[in-house]
């Protein structure tokens, strides 16, 4: 499937809306089709000089809308946001993380690869406290009134054992 998007002027001639046409005509049309997936770029975003941020934001509207409309009736399970910059796939991401709570997004291979080596660090960091032994007493054991100084002398009673 081939989509041609707005040519940006601005701002001013309409691009959000005839961009977000173009989202749902794929999206219906790959509905018609009974696909199962579409994968999307950053329509118009490239030599059409559509600002990525917004790009990603009306796209992604876009996509939500639709599937808010189809409410799970749809036979299109996968819709994938690709592009080849890494500038344009973090806008894309961080406008994704704004809608999170409202849909079902599986984290991110990196989240998930972040996620693990935290897992496996805080590990490691609690094997090696177990295995190091340590000069503070075993709180478990330990008597809890054996760091205490002893207690103060009353003044009064030392006066008196001296007079007599």
């Amino acid at each position: 499937m081939h989509a041609v998007g707005p040519i940006w002027g601005g701002g001013k001639r309409g691009e959000e809306l005839y961009l977000q046409v173009c989202v749902r005509n794929c999206l219906d049309k790959a509905e018609e089709l009974g696909y199962q997936s579409i994968a999307m770029p950053a329509i118009s975003s490239g030599i059409f000089g559509f600002p990525k941020d917004l790009c990603a934001k009306v796209m992604i509207e876009a996509v939500i809308a639709f599937l808010d409309e189809k409410a799970g009736s749809q036979t299109l399970r996968e819709i994938h946001f690709t592009n080849f910059d890494e500038v344009t796939t973090k806008l894309f991401e961080q406008e994704l993380q704004a809608h999170i709570p409202r849909m079902n997004v599986p984290p991110s291979a990196e989240d998930v690869a972040r996620a693990e080596q935290a897992a496996s660090e805080a590990e490691a960091h609690h094997q090696h406290h177990e295995n190091v032994p340590s000069d503070e007493p075993d709180t478990a054991t330990a008597d809890p009134q054996s760091d205490l100084p002893p207690p103060p002398q009353d003044k009064q009673h030392e006066t008196d054992s001296t007079t007599h």
